[in-house]
């Protein structure tokens, strides 16, 4: 039950971190929705699992549970991205077929 647990906060951490790195930088810098939705989930991923790796750098009983939790849900939101980035590219396409 705690593995559950730990899965869903991985799952609503690497979310929230994903929209804030794609609010903040990555939808400024990058014209492309997809690398802009997949690189927030790779920033994300990389946030919270240094947030993780030091919170529990002191401990003597080392374990990658916890990378290995973020590393799943951000697996499972970059594919959820990755299809809503590419369809908001045949959007953007769409649109500028349109308007000429």
């Amino acid at each position: 039950m705690a593995d559950i647990g730990m899965f869903l906060g991985a799952l609503v951490a690497v979310f929230v971190l994903a929209f804030l790195w794609e609010k903040i930088l990555l939808q400024r810098i990058l014209d492309d929705p997809v690398k802009g939705k997949v690189g927030s989930v790779i920033a994300a991923w990389l946030t919270a699992s240094a947030v993780w790796w030091f919170s529990t750098a002191g401990q003597s009983a080392y374990s990658v549970r916890g990378l290995v939790a973020y590393a799943v849900a951000a697996a499972l939101l970059g594919v959820l991205a990755f299809h809503r980035g590419a369809r908001l590219r045949e959007e953007i396409e769409l649109g500028r077929e349109a308007a000429e």
